[in-house]
This record gives C-alpha cells, sequence and structure tokens, in this order.
C-alpha cells in the first residue's frame, strides 16, 4: 500500500470495483482491449496494491519501493486501472489509452509508463525477471520485495521451471509470483495444450509458502 494512509480508505473491494470501472472506461475509448483478463484479476491487483505492496504515488521510482512485474503483458490495461486506482498514473490520462504518444499503450512498456516494471509482449519472461531483480535486492541488503503476475499458459515456457529452480536455489524469500489459472490461451484451454496439473505438487518442493485459490501465489523456500 502507499506509504502514507489514508483515513476511511475504500475496502479491499471497492478498490477491486474501481479497477475494473477503470479498464471498462479505457475499453470504451478504443472499442477493445483485453477486457476479461482485467475483470478476471482485479482482485488480486486491488490486494496487491492496497494491502500487501510498499509504494509512494507520487515518486514511482522509490527505490524502497516493492516492485510488481506483470509478465503478461497483454493484462496491461489491468495494470493500468490499478496504477490509475493507486494514484501513480493520473486518472486523465485513462482516455489516452491506446493512442499514438499515449503512455498507456497495448502492452506495457516499461520505458515511458510510470509504476510499469518491465516491458510486455513475450510470454513467459516475468518470473525470469523477477527472480533477478530480487537477487539483486538481497545482495543490495534492501528489504523490498518482488511481485510477479503471470497466466498459467506462460507455464508452456521451460523458462518458467528454470526461473522457480533458481528463486528456490537463492532462497529468495522477497519474491511472490502470483500464476492466474484461468485455463484459458489463444490455441484452446491451457490443460490441452500442455498439461501442468497437479501444479501444486510441482510447486511444493520449491514453494516456501502458497496459497491456492482463483490466481495462486507463490514463494520460494529459504
Amino acid at each position: 500500500m502507499s506509504t502514507s494512509s489514508l483515513v476511511n480508505a475504500p475496502s479491499l473491494s471497492q478498490r477491486a470495483r474501481n479497477i475494473r470501472r477503470n479498464a471498462l472506461r479505457m475499453g470504451e475509448v478504443q472499442g477493445q482491449g483485453y477486457i476479461a483478463q482485467a475483470l478476471d484479476i482485479s482482485d488480486v491487483l486491488a490486494v496487491a496494491y492496497f494491502h500487501a505492496m510498499r509504494y509512494r504515488p507520487e515518486e514511482p521510482t522509490w527505490e524502497d519501493r516493492d516492485r510488481f512485474l506483470l509478465s503478461n503483458g497483454h493484462y496491461a490495461i489491468a495494470l493500468y486501472a490499478a496504477l490509475i486506482e493507486a494514484g501513480i498514473i493520473p486518472e486523465v490520462e485513462l482516455d489516452t489509452y491506446g493512442f499514438d504518444e499515449s503512455r498507456l499503450p497495448m502492452s506495457g512498456m516499461a520505458s515511458y509508463t510510470p509504476g510499469m516494471e518491465m516491458s510486455g509482449g513475450s510470454l513467459g519472461l516475468g518470473l525470469s525477471i523477477a527472480v533477478g531483480m530480487g537477487l539483486g535486492l538481497k545482495r543490495k541488503g534492501s528489504k523490498s520485495r518482488v511481485f510477479t503476475l503471470f497466466s498459467d499458459g506462460e507455464l508452456d515456457e521451460g523458462s518458467k521451471w528454470e526461473a522457480m529452480m533458481s528463486a528456490a536455489h537463492h532462497k529468495l524469500d522477497n519474491l511472490i509470483a502470483i500464476i492466474d489459472v484461468n485455463n484459458q490461451q489463444a490455441d484452446g484451454p491451457s490443460k490441452q495444450m500442455m498439461g501442468f496439473e497437479p501444479l501444486v505438487d510441482k510447486l511444493e518442493p520449491s514453494a516456501g509458502s502458497y496459497v491456492e485459490s482463483t490466481a495462486m501465489t507463490w514463494t520460494p523456500s529459504w
């Protein structure tokens, strides 16, 4: 959450509702967008930004901030909606979504979007980047944490499993991975494209802790 506390702050459910509304408004601007993904993951983003994470809305590059890496870059509309709700991106920019020169392109770009820690595009890379960030932060003695979100379709990528092994090997207790297990990807149901179940059993040897829900969270053992 923001480092400055607010009296009578909205509930997490209200935050999630606002995130969904922001995403729908952006979708209306362009007449398109990954709206289903935004509606799916808004509750997770609300918990991340308004319960779990430390950041300063007015200082997106604050050194001691927690990082949120969006591996599934096509979910950018959802993250923009959360960043707007968090005050990191001004709400007035909502109407620029997807336009040329906008800071809110269809797929996230870390080079010019406040609060966007990695550029989207190729899937399967977020966890590997998060491992590198987490390792770097630990070696600097930082207490900051790294959150990363990816979808179950990305489990088809071998780099994801290599990253999990690396996170456990380096005992990165500052890394929180969130897997959106929605059983959907471009070519069909995820479990038919490349079976990953029993997922919990596969994660358990390297996970220090996990919470099983629609979106599963995983932290490496230490």
